[in-house]
């Protein structure tokens, strides 16, 4: 059978070399350019979908009897606090911004005597973060939602305004540089300030260190005199260590709040892996200080196996993506582009001569011998 081209054609295996080089280069270019980009990115984007559970334990607290709030006389009692925090993403998302809705629950795991309340506080917080710093996006959604404690009054809800980060890091953490840090009882920026680098499970992370100093813990006053919304109204011998000559004389005792937290964030993904952190919390009106809820708050072990496989997840997807891809089309590349010179090559060797050419390997043209 006969593959001469028409002429003035150009036959498929006259083209399929060239093609094949000009295809492998391309592919090898891509490959080379989405490494590199992937290379000096900053790290993977905060997901669009995400939904984590975290608790955060304190042994030996210090916590104001919720049920002598109505009793003659204040009692503070050893406790152990549990603080519990869920963080999912909900709608607003975008390519460049997410929100996150934070529910959290400060309860009391070992009830004093027989008082039945066991809830502390609680709160959920939304806001809408850029995916690719963590930090709130100015005209995103920053909502925080207060439910009074031993009350069953409805939730208040307020726009915050805030800079500081809250749940996450943004990819990428910079150990040169400090961040801000937004905490929700008292609706303040605090600088969140590197601290040096650990490992944690063999897996390395950076240590930020929070202060907080004293500050009035704001709440919504929904008309409940309950500690959790910031205040309390209780005659003076209400308080332990009570001096004074009018035992029923209204004393008005504001909530404080003082500590400072250690945030361990594998700096890859932007996580925070665990967290350490105490926090006193107080009633004070004067000379009299009581104690609401105080302990050190340190993350379990399910909470901080979770987070790292959290990272260790997002951080493979990534790798995946910019490393392990890019490697195997990079190869692709190559062994399309040998391909093709191949083809060039062997084009040329057996290019067919034209009509009427002497054969290079016979007897010179012309000539002959008698």
């Amino acid at each position: 059978m006969s593959h001469s081209t028409p002429p003035g054609g150009t036959s498929w295996r006259t083209l399929a070399g060239p093609g094949a080089v000009f295809l492998g280069a391309a592919v090898l270019t891509a490959s080379v350019a989405v490494a590199g980009a992937g290379a000096a990115g900053p790290g993977p984007r905060i997901p669009v979908a995400a939904d984590a559970t975290t608790t955060a334990i304190a042994r030996g607290a210090r916590l104001l009897d919720p049920c002598s709030v109505t009793a003659d006389r204040g009692r503070v009692v050893d406790a152990t606090l549990v603080e519990r925090t869920r963080v999912r993403v909900v709608d607003p998302v975008g390519a460049g911004r997410v929100t996150w809705q934070a529910g959290r629950v400060l309860a009391v795991a070992t009830v004093p005597g027989q008082c039945p309340e066991s809830i502390v506080d609680a709160d959920i917080d939304q806001i809408t973060v850029d995916r690719l710093t963590g930090a709130p996006v100015p005209d995103g959604s920053a909502e925080l939602e207060q439910l009074p404690a031993g009350s069953a009054g409805p939730p208040e809800r307020a726009r915050v305004d805030r800079r500081g980060l809250q749940y996450r890091f943004g990819p990428g953490v910079d150990p040169t540089r400090d961040y801000h840090y937004f905490d929700t009882a008292t609706r303040a920026d605090y600088p969140a300030r590197f601290a040096g680098a650990t490992q944690i499970g063999g897996v390395p992370v950076f240590r930020y260190v929070v202060d907080l100093p004293e500050r009035r813990v704001i709440r919504p006053a929904a008309g409940f005199d309950r500690p959790a919304e910031g205040r309390l109204v209780r005659p003076a011998a209400w308080f332990p260590g009570y001096r004074g000559d009018d035992p029923t004389a209204p004393v008005t005792a504001q909530l404080y709040q003082s500590g400072h937290r250690t945030l361990f964030v594998e700096p890859r993904s932007g996580i925070v892996v665990k967290t350490d952190f105490r926090r006193d919390q107080y009633l004070r009106a004067g000379q009299y200080r009581l104690d609401y809820a105080s302990g050190r708050f340190v993350s379990d072990d399910h909470s901080v196996a979770a987070q790292l496989a959290a990272a260790r997840a997002i951080n493979d997807a990534h790798r995946l993506r910019v490393r392990v891809v890019p490697a195997i089309t990079g190869v692709t590349g190559v062994i399309v582009l040998a391909s093709g010179g191949w083809l060039i090559a062997r084009r040329r060797r057996f290019r067919p001569r034209p009509a009427g050419s002497a054969d290079p390997t016979g007897p010179a043209a012309g000539g002959s011998r008698s």
